[in-house]
């Protein structure tokens, strides 16, 4: 019996102590390459709406020449 409760300390103590400077040094590497990948995708994001801007922009310029031009004629 306490062969058990002893273990079980062990595990309690294992639960509370201190981390190791590996253990945080690979938390914070997981953590930073996590917002790498959102920084990416946000970046792609970015892009892509800067495209679909500009796109929308040279049409809208297009169009309204075309409609300047026939209300000359």
């Amino acid at each position: 019996m306490l062969k058990i409760a002893a273990e079980g300390f062990t595990n309690v103590k294992r639960i509370f102590a201190k981390p190791t400077l590996k253990k945080v040094a690979q938390e914070v590497l997981y953590d930073a390459e996590i917002e790498l990948l959102k920084a990416h995708a946000a970046l792609e994001w970015a892009q892509s709406h800067a495209e679909f801007q500009t796109n929308r922009v040279a049409r809208l310029k297009k169009y309204n020449q075309t409609l300047t031009l026939q209300e000359l004629a």
